[in-house]
């Protein structure tokens, strides 16, 4: 079973605050396509008070280009923390140092996704940089972020070609004990949205590539137009690692009757569902696991972590994201009620359209 989320309408718990265009990196596939600018802190805030009031948000992601290229990116902070919410910073962590870290912890951060890949331009990185050396920058920066108390995850974009991309980007974050989260995303940028030659890739294929590494997916968003057809996915895995660190087991799981059941009591009961869920103990994880086990998920796995003793659980998640595209018939195809959101001339739309000539009539 895999969830359809129930996030529709109001009821989607995220959105992206976008605060500028421009950006210290270069990266190959960039949805960035405007002039560099600021917003300013005023236009902000509005910006925020209007996707609280479209939307019964668990968390923000504050964004741009880069984010902390804003002189006021910590007051943005501060402002989504001021409503209650999840403040999630995604950056290329060019900036991030002790000092800056530090404000972020000050300013109330949660989570900072970090992009960092090879092939990117950036001050911080040789010029044609590989792998294994973004990788090491992956680890620096992510453990300098817990060493603060802020959770840390990471993002990266995987062109089709790369058949062994989600295997070896799947194995380094398991291997990094200091990230709890990852996006991956399959390559299209703006300035590609409408050629022929960046059609999806099939979507099995896609899956085939997870299930390599023991990966299920546990809940998607469909198409806005093809409702058949998934294109984001969330992989909620749990992992038993004994006290010194060590792993000893890796359950990926598969959906469950009873959690769909108590998503919407969630939402029933505190007006909201949530987007990213926060560590979590032992007794929670294991009663979690008993709920999957017995309610049509992943019994014999997810009973036998349960039950095991003398271990350390751990909570990690993986995110799919196939980008939009305009289909033949000139419409466009991408995520239905988007959790990456953001608000543009009034309107919601898709963080990675939010640069390209749409339609009058487009709406999210």
């Amino acid at each position: 079973m895999i969830i359809d989320l129930p996030w529709k309408g109001r009821d989607v718990p995220c959105a992206i605050l976008d605060i500028l265009r421009g950006c210290n990196a270069r990266c190959a596939f960039c949805y960035n396509q405007d002039k560099p600018h600021c917003k300013r802190l005023d236009d902000i805030r509005k910006e925020l008070d209007e996707l609280c009031r479209l939307r019964n948000l668990q968390a923000v992601m504050v964004s741009g280009g880069e984010p902390m290229m804003h002189p006021d990116y910590l007051e943005v902070v501060r402002m989504v923390k001021a409503k209650g919410l999840v403040a999630i910073v995604l950056t290329n962590g060019i900036l991030l140092d002790s000092n800056t870290v530090s404000e972020l912890k000050y300013a109330g951060c949660d989570l900072c996704y970090l992009h960092i890949q090879s092939g990117q331009v950036r001050d911080d990185l040789p010029l044609g940089n590989g792998w294994d050396e973004a990788h090491a920058l992956m680890l620096k920066k992510s453990a300098l972020l817990v060493s603060f108390g802020i959770r840390a995850g990471c993002c990266v974009t995987l062109t089709a070609d790369d058949e062994g991309g989600i295997a070896r980007e799947c194995n380094a974050f398991f291997a990094n004990q200091n990230l709890t989260n990852m996006l991956i995303t399959t390559a299209r940028s703006a300035a590609d949205f409408d050629l022929p030659s960046c059609p999806d890739l099939p979507i099995d294929e896609l899956l085939a590539r997870f299930k390599s590494v023991g990966l299920v997916p546990f809940a998607s968003l469909s198409g806005k137009i093809d409702k058949q057809t998934r294109r984001w996915f969330s992989f909620q895995v749990v992992e038993a690692r004994s006290l010194d660190g060590s792993l000893l087991r890796r359950v990926s799981l598969r959906a469950s009757f009873g959690e769909l059941l108590g998503m919407k009591l969630q939402r029933l009961m505190r007006g909201r569902y949530d987007f990213t869920l926060p560590p979590m103990s032992n007794a929670f994880l294991r009663a979690r696991l008993l709920l999957n086990a017995i309610t049509g998920g992943e019994f014999a796995s997810s009973i036998t972590l349960a039950l095991s003793r003398g271990v350390k659980l751990t909570f990690r998640n993986v995110a799919l994201d196939v980008p939009p595209y305009r289909r033949t018939d000139g419409r466009i195809e991408f995520c239905e009620d988007c959790p990456g959101a953001i608000l543009k001339n009034g309107q919601l739309r898709p963080l990675c359209l939010s640069d390209i000539a749409l339609p009058e009539e487009f709406k999210i």
